[in-house]
C-alpha cells in the first residue's frame, strides 16, 4: 500500500487520534471500504508497533515526570511545610486531625512518586530497547 498512507496511520496512532477518524481518513485517501481500512490499520499496528510506541513516549515521560514533581511537592509541603504552622492556633484547633491529614497526604504523595518512577522506568526501558 501507499507508503505515505502507512506513515500517516503511524503518526495518527502515535498521537492517540480517534480510531474512527483514522479509518475515515484511510477510506478517503486510500479508496478503501470501511472494513478494508480497519484491516489495513490493524496490519500497520502489528507491523509498526515499535514506531507507534516511540511516538507515544514523549507524552508518557511528561506525565511520569509530572507525577514525580507533584508527589515531591506534596511530600515536602505536607510534611515540612506544615511544620511551620505548628505554632499557629489553627494546628492546635485541629489537634489529632492534623496528624491524620499529614499521614494521608504523605501516603498519597509517596504513591504518586512511586507510580511516576515506575512509569518512567517502564517507558524509558521500552523506548531504549525498541
Amino acid at each position: 500500500m501507499n507508503e505515505k498512507l502507512v506513515d500517516s496511520v503511524i503518526h495518527d496512532l502515535s498521537r492517540h487520534r480517534d480510531r474512527s477518524a483514522i479509518i475515515e481518513d484511510v477510506c478517503m485517501r486510500g479508496g478503501l471500504r470501511w472494513q478494508q481500512a480497519e484491516q489495513f490499520i490493524q496490519r500497520v499496528e502489528a507491523e509498526h508497533a515499535g514506531a507507534i510506541e516511540r511516538g507515544q513516549t514523549p507524552l508518557l515521560i511528561f506525565l511520569s515526570l509530572g507525577l514525580i514533581v507533584i508527589g515531591a511537592i506534596m511530600l515536602f509541603i505536607f510534611n515540612y511545610g506544615m511544620g511551620v504552622f505548628q505554632v499557629l492556633l489553627l494546628t492546635e484547633l485541629l489537634g489529632t486531625r492534623t496528624v491524620w491529614y499529614r499521614l494521608a497526604s504523605s501516603v498519597v504523595a509517596v504513591a504518586l512518586l512511586i507510580g511516576g518512577l515506575i512509569n518512567l522506568w517502564k517507558t524509558t526501558r521500552r523506548y531504549l530497547h525498541s
